[in-house]
C-alpha cells in the first residue's frame, strides 16, 4: 500500500517536474493567429500558453500511474511487448464475432466466453516469428503484472465522443487475444481496460461519469473501464488515493510564489524577457530540489561555470547542471546531503 503522504509527495514532485520541463523547453516566439491577435492580443496569448500547458500535461496521469505501480510492487512491462500476431482465419472470426456481438447486444456482454475460447485456440503461444513488431496507432499506455494477472491499460481524456465505445471495444478484444497468443497465460488473467483518471463532471462522484457519457462508452462494460478513484485505489491499495492526488494539486495552487512565477510567462513578449523568466524558473527548481539559494553576488545564472550557492550557513561553488542532475549531492562545506525542500 502507498500511504496518503507518499501519494501527495509523488504527485507534487511529478507536477513540479512536468511544469519545469515544459517551460524550460518552451519557445515563446510561436506563430500568431491572423484574427485573434488583432482583436484580443492579451487574451489570445494567455489562451495559447494555457493550451500548451494542457497539452504538455496530457501524459501526466500516465507517468503518475507508472510511479505508483512501481512503488506498489507491480511489474512494469514495456509497451512493445504488445504485438500483433498473424492470426489464422478461425481466430480472426472469433475476434470479429465477439466485437459485433458486443456492439449489437442490448445488455452488457462480458468477455468471459471469449477468453475461454482463446484458451482453447492457443493451448501454447505462437512462435516469435509470427508477430509484427509494432501496433501502429493502436497501442496501449501501460502494461502491468502482479502475481498471475496482466493489466493492459490505456489512459484517456475523461470526455469521449459519440462512437468512441466501438473503437475501444475493438482494442480491448484485440489486446486480450494478442497477449494470449504470445504468452503462456490463462486468458482469464488478462485484463484490458480503458482508464479515465478523473470524472470531469463531478470529481467527487466517479459513478456519475456513466450517467453523462455511458451511452457513448457502449458496448464497454464496467469491467472494461475504470474511472477516477477506482483506478488510483487499485494501483495504490489506498482508498483515499484520488483525494490525496487532489490534495497535492490544492497544495500547489496555494503556493503563491510558484503561481506568481509561472504567471510571468503570460507577459513574455521578447527574447530578453524569455531569458530572464527561464533563469528564474531554473533557480526556483534548484531551490526545490536541493533546498539552496542562489547567491546574489553571481549576477546572471551561468549553466556551464561554477557559481555560488547558499545552504544554511554554508556558501559553496558548483555548476548548476551538476547540482540539478546529481541525486546524492553533499554540501562541500558541512557534508550534509542536499535534499528536496518543502516547497
Amino acid at each position: 500500500m502507498i500511504n496518503d503522504e507518499e501519494i501527495i509527495n509523488s504527485t507534487k514532485e511529478l507536477f513540479y517536474k512536468s511544469f519545469y520541463n515544459y517551460f524550460i523547453n518552451k519557445k515563446f516566439d510561436k506563430t500568431k493567429h491572423l484574427i485573434l491577435d488583432r482583436l484580443f492580443p492579451e487574451q489570445r496569448k494567455i489562451t495559447s500558453i494555457g493550451s500548451g500547458m494542457q497539452t504538455s500535461l496530457g501524459s501526466f496521469f500516465e507517468k503518475l500511474a507508472t510511479i505508483f505501480a512501481g512503488k506498489n510492487d507491480f511489474e512494469i512491462i514495456s509497451n512493445d511487448q504488445l504485438q500483433r500476431p498473424n492470426l489464422n482465419e478461425e481466430t480472426r472470426f472469433l475476434l470479429d464475432e465477439t466485437r459485433q456481438n458486443r456492439e449489437s447486444g442490448n445488455g452488457e456482454i462480458k468477455l468471459n466466453d471469449f477468453k475461454e475460447k482463446l484458451n482453447k485456440l492457443f493451448p501454447s503461444p505462437l512462435a516469435s516469428n509470427q508477430f509484427n513488431k509494432k501496433i501502429s496507432g493502436k497501442g496501449c499506455d501501460l502494461i502491468l503484472k502482479k502475481n498471475q494477472d496482466v493489466f493492459i491499460f490505456d489512459l484517456k481524456t475523461p470526455q469521449i465522443n459519440s462512437g468512441y465505445g466501438n473503437t475501444a471495444n475493438g482494442s480491448i478484444i484485440e489486446w486480450t487475444a494478442y497477449w494470449k497468443s504470445k504468452f503462456d497465460i490463462d486468458a482469464n488473467n488478462i485484463f484490458a481496460k480503458f482508464i479515465f483518471p478523473y470524472n470531469p463532471f463531478d470529481e467527487n462522484n466517479d459513478e456519475s461519469w456513466w450517467d453523462h457519457v455511458g451511452d457513448r462508452a457502449k458496448p464497454l462494460t464496467r469491467e472494461d473501464v475504470q474511472v477516477g478513484n477506482e483506478f488510483w485505489s487499485f494501483l495504490t491499495d489506498n482508498d483515499n488515493a484520488l483525494k490525496s492526488i487532489k490534495k497535492a494539486f490544492n497544495h500547489i495552487a496555494q503556493n503563491r510564489k510558484y503561481i506568481s512565477l509561472y504567471s510571468e510567462s503570460f507577459k513574455i513578449d521578447s527574447k530578453d524577457k524569455e531569458k530572464i523568466f527561464k533563469e528564474k524558473v531554473r533557480i526556483f527548481r534548484i531551490r526545490q530540489l536541493k533546498n539552496i539559494e542562489y547567491h546574489p553576488e553571481n549576477g546572471e545564472l551561468n549553466l556551464t561555470k561554477k557559481q555560488k550557492w547558499i545552504h544554511l550557513n554554508c556558501v559553496f561553488e558548483e555548476k548548476f547542471n551538476k547540482l540539478f542532475n546529481e541525486k546524492n549531492y553533499k554540501c562541500p562545506i558541512c557534508g550534509e546531503y542536499l535534499k528536496q525542500s518543502s516547497l
